[in-house]
């Protein structure tokens, strides 16, 4: 099979299995003509049991984080919606942090929400399936401390896996970051006059 038939199949397959898993209520989660309920009253977490909780929702939707609400505002304009997407909550590897590979792997099968690139980013990767010199998709890294990076979006095949990897500055990223390995970190996307946004935010300050 080709890799780019490969690829559409795989992200196909992985969007409709999710698709069947979500509850109802999670797929209109922004509808704002359903009004909530009242959910039954419950004795609060422990900190300990509020961590594992957190630990492992590393693929449920989060409600957007107020600093990346107020990026995407500043950057659209105040009334502009949320169109934030989850990617992936990663524990840094020694791959993702060596100076000699240049990249953050994402793996697709753990990413969050897979619909996160718009049409001309899509048709963009789908020309690069079958090139050995890979353009990719250009984008901005936005950190929780509002720096931007230049980074580079591609999907490869590694070793029978597709993966999309931040390339080009990662390094910087990396060093000006001071990421180390095993660090966790929850990457997020966002589209500005159609420019593709990511945001790295330490899940230590996941809720601010």
């Amino acid at each position: 099979m080709m890799f780019k038939e490969r690829c559409l199949k795989t992200m196909s397959t992985h969007i409709h299995d999710r698709a069947l898993r979500e509850s109802p209520s999670k797929r209109t989660r922004n509808r704002r003509d359903v009004p909530p309920m009242s959910p039954p009253m419950k004795q609060p977490k422990s900190k300990k049991a509020k961590r594992s909780s957190e630990a492992s929702s590393s693929k449920t939707r989060e409600p957007t984080l107020g600093w990346l609400i107020r990026l995407m505002r500043r950057k659209n304009g105040r009334e502009h919606e949320d169109n934030s997407k989850k990617i992936i909550d990663k524990e840094l590897t020694a791959t993702d942090v060596h100076p000699n590979n240049n990249r953050l792997s994402i793996p697709l099968s753990n990413i969050v929400e897979l619909e996160f690139l718009n049409h001309e980013e899509k048709r963009a990767i789908e020309e690069d399936a079958n090139k050995v010199n890979k353009e990719g998709v250009d984008a901005i890294l936005v950190t929780s401390d509002l720096r931007e990076f230049q980074v580079n979006l591609r999907l490869w095949d590694m070793r029978g896996s597709l993966q999309y990897n931040l390339v080009t500055g990662w390094n910087q990223v990396v060093e000006d970051c001071r990421l180390k390995k095993n660090r966790n970190n929850r990457l997020w996307s966002f589209h500005s006059n159609d420019k593709l946004y990511f945001d790295l935010v330490p899940l230590s300050v996941s809720d601010q």
